[in-house]
């Protein structure tokens, strides 16, 4: 994601991925103070109505007697998150707080 203000790079996929940080954070090249735009928020939102009904049946499904080997379910679960993630670091932005 780059800065609004100066066009560089505002944050690092990892540390985007980290917590609030995708929602609101400071550029590391130029200390904007920076906050999600709508494409940022909606790409959280799709991936959230995604991810809830696959933790549903990974929960519902999940007998404690099946051992590790079957608990690949909430292995699962992680992929469609990360690539929910990936894409909306990838097509979402910043706005600044300023505006």
């Amino acid at each position: 994601m780059t800065c609004p203000k100066c066009g560089k790079r505002a944050i690092r996929f990892t540390k985007w991925f980290k917590g609030s940080n995708a929602f609101a954070t400071t550029c590391e090249s130029c200390s904007a103070n920076l906050r999600a735009n709508q494409t940022t928020v909606w790409g959280f939102v799709v991936t959230l109505l995604v991810m809830i009904p696959l933790v549903v049946f990974a929960a519902a499904t999940y007998d404690k007697s099946m051992g590790p080997e079957k608990s690949w379910r909430f292995v699962a679960v992680a992929i469609p998150a990360l690539i929910g993630a990936a894409i909306t670091y990838a097509k979402g932005g910043y706005v600044s707080k300023d505006q």
